[in-house]
């Protein structure tokens, strides 16, 4: 259990990409609290990013206590590695 927030924050990052054949934007996202004392906690549930609409008074909350290098090793997993970047072919404005 969580007994004290000091912050909170979201991360987010949004690039670019293919999905099924189709051009999309792909989406990675992140949310920490930092409880002080008690540490750093990931929520995993609700999951990020959360849309308009998505939590009600009924949907899950499920945080889970982490460390420093986890929650580093997360912010890296969300940057795009190269295969997951739309490249297009040679000659158009974006190769």
């Amino acid at each position: 259990m969580v007994a004290s927030l000091d912050a909170h924050w979201r991360i987010t990052t949004v690039w670019d990409g293919d999905h099924e054949g189709g051009r999309t934007a792909m989406v990675r996202a992140l949310a920490v609290w930092d409880a002080g004392p008690l540490g750093y906690w990931i929520r995993e549930q609700p999951a990020e990013p959360v849309l308009p609409g998505a939590v009600g008074p009924d949907s899950p909350l499920v945080v889970v206590v982490s460390d420093v290098g986890e929650i580093w090793d997360k912010i890296t997993d969300l940057l795009p590695d190269k295969a997951d970047l739309r490249v297009d072919e040679p000659g158009t404005p974006n190769a």
